[in-house]
C-alpha cells in the first residue's frame, strides 16, 4: 500500500486538490428563483363577424305570398354603401324559404321560380360566404332523394350549384365568394328535380334549412 508520507508534499497537495475538485463537481447548488410578476385582470373578447339575411321584393310564386321587406329587386349586385335601400330589412336569424308542394310541387327537369333574398355583412372585415344544409335532414325520405334535386344559388359575389346531398356534406361547403365589409349582395336560389326522375306526385323530402355563413378572410 502506498503511504502518503512517502509522497512528495507537492504531489500530495495536488492529489488533495484533485480530490476536492472531484468532490466539488458532484455537488448540486439550488437555483435562485425570483419573485413572480404577472399581467393581471385581463379582459379579452372576440370581434364580431356578423352576417344578416333578408327577403327581397315579391320574389316567389312557390307559396303565393308577397315577402316584400323594403328591399330592392332587379339584377344581382353588391351594394357597397348599404345606403341604397338594398337588404334594409335584414335579420341575423331566418327568413321563409321554399314551399314547393301540391300543385306547385317539383316536376322533372323544370326549374323552380327564383327565391330572391339578400345577404348583408355588417362587420368591418370581408367575409367568405358559404352555403350548407346542416345536420342530416335526409335520413328519412318519401320517394325523393337529395341527390335528385339540384340547388343553385347565385349572388353578386359568386354562385354555387350542386345537389342537396352535396350541400349536406359535412366535409365540404359550397362557396359564394367574398362579401366586402359593411356591404350587402342580392341573391337568388332555385331548385330543380332531375329530368330522369320518375314521380307519382306523392314523393317528398323532409323540411330542411339552407344556412349561409361568413368567415373572416385570412
Amino acid at each position: 500500500m502506498l503511504n502518503l508520507r512517502n509522497i512528495n508534499p507537492m504531489v500530495r497537495a495536488v492529489g488533495t486538490m484533485g480530490a476536492v475538485a472531484a468532490l466539488t463537481t458532484g455537488i448540486t447548488f439550488a437555483q435562485l428563483t425570483s419573485n413572480t410578476v404577472a399581467l393581471s385582470s385581463n379582459t379579452l373578447s372576440t370581434g364580431s363577424a356578423n352576417l344578416e339575411i333578408g327577403a327581397v321584393g315579391s320574389h316567389h310564386n312557390n307559396n303565393n305570398t308577397d315577402n316584400t321587406t323594403g328591399g330592392t329587386s332587379g339584377p344581382l349586385s353588391n351594394d357597397t354603401t348599404m345606403g341604397g335601400g338594398s337588404c334594409t330589412h335584414s335579420t341575423n336569424g331566418t327568413i321563409p324559404g321554399f314551399n314547393l308542394t301540391g300543385s306547385n310541387g317539383l316536376l322533372p327537369g323544370v326549374q323552380s321560380d327564383p327565391l330572391k333574398f339578400c345577404l348583408k355583412n355588417t362587420s368591418d372585415v370581408p367575409l367568405v360566404l358559404t352555403a350548407t344544409i346542416p345536420d342530416d335532414p335526409f335520413t328519412t325520405t318519401a320517394g325523393l332523394q337529395p341527390s335528385d334535386i339540384t340547388l343553385a344559388i347565385t349572388c353578386g359575389t359568386g354562385s354555387a350549384s350542386a345537389t342537396l346531398d352535396a350541400y349536406n356534406n359535412t366535409t365540404s361547403t359550397e362557396s359564394l365568394g367574398t362579401l366586402d365589409a359593411n356591404s350587402s349582395t342580392n341573391c337568388q336560389a332555385t331548385v330543380e328535380l332531375n329530368s330522369s326522375a320518375t314521380i307519382t306526385g306523392t314523393e317528398s323530402l323532409p323540411s330542411f334549412d339552407i344556412e349561409f355563413t361568413g368567415t373572416m378572410t385570412s
